[in-house]
């Protein structure tokens, strides 16, 4: 079964629309644009830097595509590259990241984005319990999304 491409603001706001925060564990300072990092032409990445602990990495400036996708696995693209990234979870990760009203699509996503800001731009993402990215990339989801409901908060109120 065919999922619907991730273009809602829910999922779209962590890769796209807000600024990104730094991915690695403990820092989370905001991902600005690099000046002097190499992007990679005709992909439709943007080079990204934090301005807390200079970690550089990607963002999707086009949003991130879900192709194909059911529970367990979301083949998902960005901009005009055929370059994929494939993320694969396990029900047990899917049943932490549901406690917290993520949807299987917007877990994908959400990991696509993260995996981008680490560096990788293709491959295969494994969110499995035992995985050693699972701790890393559950915690920036949840940041990301905590960040993401606080600006959804501002907008509805102000």
């Amino acid at each position: 079964m065919r999922e619907p491409s991730c273009n809602l603001p829910e999922a779209t706001a962590i890769g796209h629309r807000i600024t990104p925060l730094c991915p690695v564990s403990g820092c989370g300072g905001p991902m600005r644009p690099a000046a002097v990092m190499a992007s990679l032409d005709g992909t439709g990445l943007e080079a990204l830097v934090c301005s807390t602990c200079g970690h550089q990495g990607f963002r999707a400036t086009g949003g991130i595509q879900i192709l194909f996708g059911g529970r367990h696995e979301h083949l998902c693209i960005y901009g005009p590259s055929r370059l994929t990234i494939t993320v694969v979870c396990s029900g047990a990760a899917l049943v932490q990241f549901g406690e917290r009203g993520l949807s299987p699509s917007q877990v994908a996503v959400s990991a696509v984005s993260w995996a981008l800001l680490m560096g990788q731009v293709a491959g295969t993402v494994h969110l499995l319990l035992e995985s050693p990215v699972y701790a890393p990339c559950h915690e920036y989801i949840l940041q990301q999304e905590a960040a993401n409901a606080v600006i959804r908060r501002m907008r509805v109120h102000g």
